[in-house]
């Protein structure tokens, strides 16, 4: 992601945005939602999940000082998934998977991901996560590995919630954000 200039081109819901990483893939989306700042690129939520933090990535992480920033992707195509969070500078927790394993696991777990684990036992869906995986021919070790799997792919939709107030899907059909593309 060079630097370029940048001029706004026009609105586009958050359910848009994904068919401009192919077609527009220098285009950046910016809003504000809850407080929060929305940025969309198809480079930048990766530069923030890598493993080992590059200088593009620390250059955005510096810029946004004494900020959270979360960086979040969830493919359900690819049953695949990624979030970090950075506070103060400071990356606290990135997790990664891919297809039933998970890639990386560095730092404690957030209390998104604990309440969410939480409330799964609560109502009986990881023990039934388990049950299918089992039921399917997995060994418990294999079904629990991949309950657990189910229940991080399941957190990114938790951290929208979580820091824009609101789900995911209902987002998608109403968050507008400005279309920036370089001049």
């Amino acid at each position: 992601m060079a630097l370029k200039e940048y001029r706004i081109d026009r609105t586009a819901y958050l359910y848009e945005t994904i068919k401009y990483y192919f077609d527009e893939p220098d285009a950046i989306f910016v809003g504000e939602f809850n407080g929060c700042l929305v940025l969309i690129h198809h480079e930048l939520t990766w530069l923030l999940l890598e493993e080992s933090l590059g200088d593009r990535a620390v250059r955005i992480i510096n810029f946004f000082k004494n900020s959270e920033i979360v960086a979040i992707a969830e493919n359900g195509t690819s049953y695949s998934f990624g979030y970090a969070l950075i506070r103060n500078q400071q990356r606290i927790r990135l997790k990664i998977g891919d297809d039933g394993e998970i890639l990386e696991d560095v730092g404690t777990a957030l209390d998104a991901e604990k309440k969410l684990l939480a409330d799964m036992n609560k109502r009986g869906q990881y023990q039934g996560l388990v049950e299918e995986n089992l039921y399917e021919g997995d060994t418990i070790e294999q079904a629990h590995q991949l309950a657990q799997f189910e229940v991080c792919w399941r957190v990114p939709n938790v951290l929208f919630e979580q820091y824009l107030h609101q789900k995911l899907d209902w987002l998608s059909d109403n968050l507008i954000l400005t279309r920036c593309l370089p001049t």
